[in-house]
């Protein structure tokens, strides 16, 4: 049945969509069928109870080298409304408990501080290297050429004694 049956007019054909908990319930004769697998989780390891990743998984393997795309989703209310999972029409879903969400754990609250608290202090010293404390841009020293005042010959002097070819007299 897999893309035999076509419309007749559209010339459309139909694919088998298998609707199941986990892959591993499918049977092995449909498993070789599966051109792509999709995953929904619920993202309530982050805190978010109205959201929903979508995994796409090319074949029915949903190891990470298979993985095609990631998208993340909100429940619409209107479809979800739906869905009753509950046996009776005023079920609700409590957390069992806090570890499930991330970022109920201090050792995570620790690490982000101390990872603000390295930037911080990284740009401080970055900032004092380039800029003085205050605001004023540190400056580079100026280079000045020495002027040299060409004169005429007649103006010079000769020296009282002759230069040695050895020995030079350095300072004043």
């Amino acid at each position: 049945m897999h893309r035999h049956m076509t419309h007749a007019v559209s010339g459309i054909s139909c694919d088998l969509v298998i609707i199941n908990q986990g892959v591993d319930g499918v049977p092995r004769y449909l498993k070789e069928r599966i051109e792509s697998t999709y995953r929904m989780t619920k993202l309530k390891s982050l805190g978010l109870s109205k959201s929903y990743r979508v995994d796409v998984f090319s074949g029915a393997k949903t190891f990470k080298n298979n993985k095609v795309s990631t998208r993340n989703y909100q429940y619409k209310k209107a479809v979800f409304e739906l869905y009753k999972s509950y046996e009776t029409t005023n079920g609700m879903e409590a957390t069992t408990d806090s570890r499930q969400n991330v970022f109920s754990s201090a050792f995570l609250w620790v690490k982000i501080v101390f990872l603000l608290l390295i930037v911080l202090v990284s740009i401080y010293s970055i900032r004092t290297v380039w800029v003085d404390i205050r605001g004023e841009s540190v400056s580079e020293p100026k280079h000045t050429e020495p002027k040299i005042v060409l004169t005429s010959s007649e103006d010079t002097t000769k020296p009282d004694a002759p230069y040695s070819k050895h020995w030079r007299i350095a300072g004043s």
